[in-house]
């Protein structure tokens, strides 16, 4: 089963152009990025920055693979969005917020007239 060892990400870059899976997964491997939802993450963490250092390092003079592959992870980012991170909640529908509307003034539950007989 030889297509184990292309990782999703290799076959993502396949799908950029082929041949980019296996000239360049390995990069994307090396950084602990196998799968092309860990790009959020190299985004948060900034990492982008190194992942197009080395895809250029490997890309040598074809220099346009690197300026492609990371057209397509800026792609993936804009249609990826990963889960709130607890730090930035969304706000709550206020709804829940608000106090309940004041109650009308039910008489007591004994009857306070007391009649004398």
């Amino acid at each position: 089963h030889h297509d184990s060892l292309m990782t999703k990400i290799a076959v993502w870059l396949d799908s950029v152009k082929p041949g980019f899976g296996a000239a360049y997964g390995q990069v994307f491997a090396d950084m602990g990025c196998d799968d092309e939802s860990d790009l959020q993450y190299f985004k948060q963490a900034g990492k982008l920055t190194a992942v197009a250092g080395k895809l250029a390092a490997t890309a040598g003079e074809k220099f346009i693979d690197k300026s492609k592959i990371m057209q397509a992870i800026k792609a993936v980012l804009a249609e990826t969005t990963l889960p709130v991170s607890k730090s930035n909640p969304k706000p709550k529908p206020t709804a829940c917020e608000r106090p309940p509307p004041p109650e009308p003034e039910s008489p007591p539950p004994r009857g306070g007239s007391s009649r004398g007989g």
